[in-house]
């Protein structure tokens, strides 16, 4: 059984409902997170459907549509054209803000991001293939993750695989071939749930994709793929259960003198990709040897050792009023700091796209001994201390600066105004 509730209401005021299930003193908790896109209706009902798996060592907390206005619409963005699963950054839409404040509140262990996606591709077509797997499954992939969350969400994603294979269903890791050619997994923005909900809150995350059914499949299909869903689901709860000391382990904590990675690029791998695909025209499943190395993974090209704390003027309002909508809450600069590290900006060039970082950047650090006032701290130790350093190192890939009202200007021969605190 599992009782109704909410975590808020969407932007034009539709409840955002929330199941239970499992026994409430349950050592491991585990949310699922469905309909951030209000057109994968198949997602949403799949979440629905594990809320009345009971298992005793598990505590389900299911969200199976985050996005009603859009479901209302059968619109995958919502009410004010925001796209949910790319606003975990910035939190700018009302659904998601609700998902991050009941993240915070109800603390889950392990979260489960559902989606379903089109099989039918136009760069596949142009070759007559269509995606068959039943699931595609990710992990997080930013490197700024916390790296025993990033472990234990990868060993996930293979056990979940092998546990469909052996129920006679395909399923792979994420796979997508990019409109414009590229061959890679997941994206590694820290804008979408998998990868920012495990940066923000420091757990693994996992991405679980099940194929969309499209108007020539049999009920038959249609039923295998809802089965594939769910068999992926109370395989990923079953782990869960198994693994209690795993997964309840504090994987995100952070410490001063810890090396994040801020800053990387894409590395292709030397090997080929081989995946199995449906032709479009027979309908025979065979393996493919795709176009061009997978870019799988990530190389780091800047670690920044974590301060004590960071300080950000008080004066930039709009900067800490986004880390407070993410649950940083800075404390006053009293007394004064003695020690911090300034950021002299020698030389950049930006980037020709609007949003992005700079393609290039020359900074020095300048260690300061002065008083410091004026200053909210944000301290690393807090839950989440790694993202300080992904949002506020002025050589991130995704640091704030990328949006002119947090006041964060890169320019050239100018002094940052967030400081390191030593």
């Amino acid at each position: 059984m599992y009782d109704r509730d909410s975590i808020g209401r969407s932007e034009e005021g539709r409840t955002i409902p929330l199941l239970f299930g499992g026994p409430e003193n349950a050592p491991v908790r585990l949310l699922v997170v469905a309909g951030q896109h209000g057109d994968e209706r198949n997602a949403s009902r799949a979440a629905r459907a594990i809320a009345r798996v009971a298992r005793c060592g598990v505590r389900l907390a299911v969200v199976p549509t985050l996005n009603p206005d859009g479901a209302a619409r059968r619109e995958r963005r919502n009410a004010r054209g925001i796209d949910l699963n790319r606003d975990h950054q910035w939190l700018a839409s009302a659904e998601v803000r609700a998902l991050h404040a009941f993240v915070r509140a109800w603390r889950p262990h392990l979260v489960v991001d559902v989606h379903t996606y089109p099989s039918r591709r136009k760069r596949l077509l142009e070759h007559d293939l269509v995606h068959c797997h039943d699931v595609f499954l990710d992990h997080p992939t930013h490197p700024g993750v916390a790296p025993a969350a990033r472990a234990i969400a990868s060993g996930l994603v293979g056990e979940t695989v092998a546990a469909l294979d052996a129920g006679g269903f395909r399923s792979a890791r994420y796979v997508v071939l990019t409109a414009t050619g590229r061959l890679r997994h997941s994206t590694s923005s820290v804008a979408d749930a998998r990868n920012g909900l495990a940066l923000r809150y420091g757990m693994p995350t996992l991405l679980l994709e099940g194929r969309q059914p499209t108007r020539m499949d049999a009920p038959p299909e249609r039923a295998h793929i809802r089965d594939a869903m769910q068999m992926a689901l109370e395989s990923i709860v079953g782990w869960a259960e198994q693994n209690q000391n795993v997964v309840t382990s504090r994987l995100g904590a952070a410490e001063p003198g810890e090396q994040v990675t801020v800053r990387f690029r894409r590395v292709r791998e030397t090997a080929l990709c081989r995946l199995a695909f449906k032709d479009a025209v027979s309908n025979a499943i065979r393996e493919v040897q795709l176009p061009g190395p997978l870019a799988g993974n990530v190389r780091a090209t800047r670690d920044v050792t974590l301060p004590t704390a960071y300080a950000i003027p008080t004066t930039h309002g709009a900067l800490l009023d986004l880390l407070a909508r993410h649950g940083f809450s800075g404390r006053p600069t009293a007394p004064p700091i003695a020690r911090v590290e300034r950021y002299r900006v020698r030389r950049v060039r930006p980037s020709r796209h609007p949003g992005r970082p700079p393609r290039h950047m020359e900074i020095d650090t300048v260690e300061d001994t002065a008083p410091v006032t004026g200053h909210m701290l944000l301290p690393v130790t807090d839950e989440g201390g790694r993202a300080l350093a992904v949002f506020l190192e002025p050589q991130s890939s995704h640091g704030l600066h990328r949006l002119d009202q947090m006041g964060l200007p890169l320019c050239s021969d100018s002094w940052y105004p967030v400081l390191r605190v030593m």
